[in-house]
Formats: C-alpha cells, sequence, structure tokens
C-alpha cells in the first residue's frame, strides 16, 4: 500500500471503532437487551445453475430497530455529504453488492431475525465527519445477483475453453515420426492426466 492508501486505510478504521462505540453508548443509554453486534461473520452456499459458489463475508454491525434486524456497512468517502442517494448508488455499485451479499448470507444462516433484515449503507465523509444513510432495500439484492450472474458467466466460460482444450487434437506434422518420437505423445497424454490442471 502506499502512504496516502494506508492512511486512508487507518482514517476508515478509526471511523469504524468510532461508529462502535457510538452505537454501544447509546444502546446503553436506551438499556437495549438486544445489543449491537461489530464485524459479524456471515457464511453460505448459494447454487446457480450446476455451479456452487461459497461465500464468507463480515458485515459491520448488526443493529435492532424495534425488533427488526439491520444489516448495516460503513463506508468512508472523501467527497462532500449529503449526496442524493441515486447518485451513491452510481458511484459506489460495488458497495450496494457487498451489501446484497449480506442480505443473502443471513438469510441462509437460518437465524430467524437475520432472513428479514433490512440493510443499509452508512457513508461518513471524513473531511467533515457528515454521514449520510442509504438503505439497501432491493436494490442491493438486484447489485448482488447481477454480480452473481457476471462470476456465473465468468465460470461457464472458463469450463467452456477447458472442454475446447481437452477436445484440441494435434496433427502430426510428418507422416513418419523420428526415431524416440513414437512415445512422446503417450507420455505426453500420461503426463497431462497426471497434473492437478
Amino acid at each position: 500500500l502506499s502512504h496516502a492508501g494506508r492512511m486512508r486505510m487507518e482514517e476508515g478504521v478509526r471511523w469504524h471503532k468510532r461508529l462502535q462505540q457510538e452505537e454501544q453508548a447509546a444502546a446503553d443509554f436506551l438499556a437495549e437487551v438486544d445489543r449491537p453486534r461489530f464485524e459479524v461473520s456471515l457464511a453460505g452456499t448459494i447454487l446457480l445453475n450446476g455451479w456452487c459458489f461459497e461465500l464468507l463475508g463480515r458485515v459491520d454491525q448488526i443493529l435492532s430497530n424495534k425488533g427488526r434486524k439491520i444489516l448495516r456497512e460503513v463506508k468512508t468517502v472523501s467527497h462532500p455529504l449529503p449526496m442524493p442517494e441515486e447518485e451513491l448508488r452510481r458511484i459506489y455499485p460495488e458497495y450496494l453488492a457487498q451489501l446484497g451479499a449480506y442480505q443473502v448470507l443471513g438469510a441462509l444462516e437460518g437465524n430467524g431475525p437475520l432472513q428479514t433484515a433490512a440493510s443499509q449503507l452508512l457513508f461518513v465523509d471524513v473531511e467533515s465527519g457528515m454521514r449520510q444513510i442509504v438503505s439497501g432495500g432491493d436494490g442491493a439484492r438486484a447489485a448482488f445477483d447481477s454480480q452473481l450472474q457476471q462470476l456465473w458467466k465468468f465460470c461457464e466460460a472458463r469450463r467452456a475453453g477447458r472442454q475446447r482444450l481437452f477436445q484440441t487434437e494435434i496433427a502430426s506434422p510428418f507422416d513418419n515420426p523420428r526415431p524416440g518420437q513414437e512415445r512422446i505423445g503417450e507420455e505426453l497424454h500420461e503426463a497431462s492426466l497426471a497434473s492437478k490442471y
């Protein structure tokens, strides 16, 4: 990482910790029974058109609001907030897809409250500290599904390429092999079968 990149990462970590402390303090003040959780790992397996995708992620915050869980991902940005929600969604589609992945993984967890969890992106302007919440809603799930389709297409293209490779027949450039070449084809075939690739 460059010096600027490292500084940016450290600033993001400071904001994550600060926001965790604020959520804990609010829960303490309100004497909430359902405590906020931070850096929660979510995992699951998604089957799509014959492919098995194993996903693992770590959502920044799991909060509660009137009994409903909220999956919240914190993103620090270096431009002024607030901005129109549509603009943030356009600039950061990958954040929306990540949030959609957490929605899917939460539903797969078998944990009742997470199956119907709402989702949010919490943007924080690192210069001013201004914050803006963008609801994930159906857009997050759609962004994830779109990304998953792209991954599936990539896997299918790789599989098709591998099949083409295995079906390739190489014609000998000579009618009669030179001495010692009779066994080369067999040896190459045996070596390819022994290879893990």
